[in-house]
């Protein structure tokens, strides 16, 4: 019938201005946000970084699961000391209440638990899978 959600948000009939709330969020301006080329090469290589290390860290702990025999929670134990330590050297300039400080402490355990557990049955998965031992996934 009338033309309501124009580039400008008004009826074309009367003038009058059409409510925030009945403005379709297609019809509002698109925002673009420009990100610098120099930016999006920087988060390409830090993602090419990440997945090659994901790869090694698995790769070494299905190494560690399977030829050398050492059990699932030395693994995992060993994984998380070392990006503690890691982790440490990196923030050792902030202060500990900075780093110990958070809104959602049972929010925070429970990921926290969840991280522990998914690493555990990752490891597990190594041991007890035959998928796992398959020329294939070598």
């Amino acid at each position: 019938m009338y033309a309501r959600y124009g580039r400008n948000s008004q009826c074309q009939k009367t003038g009058a201005a059409i409510p925030a709330e009945r403005v379709l969020p297609a019809a509002q301006p698109r925002r673009e946000v420009l990100i610098p080329a120099a930016d999006r090469l920087k988060a390409i290589g830090l993602m090419c970084v990440a997945v090659a290390l994901f790869s090694a860290l698995d790769t070494s702990a299905k190494y560690l699961a399977t030829a050398s025999g050492l059990p699932v929670v030395q693994i995992a134990w060993s994984r998380f000391l070392g990006q503690f330590v890691i982790m440490l050297s990196m923030l050792s300039v902030l202060p500990i209440s900075a780093l110990l400080g958070t809104r959602k402490l049972k929010l925070e355990l429970l990921r926290s638990l969840l991280m522990v557990s998914t690493t555990a049955f990752n490891f597990l998965l190594y041991l007890y899978s035959s998928i796992s031992r398959s020329p294939s996934s070598s």
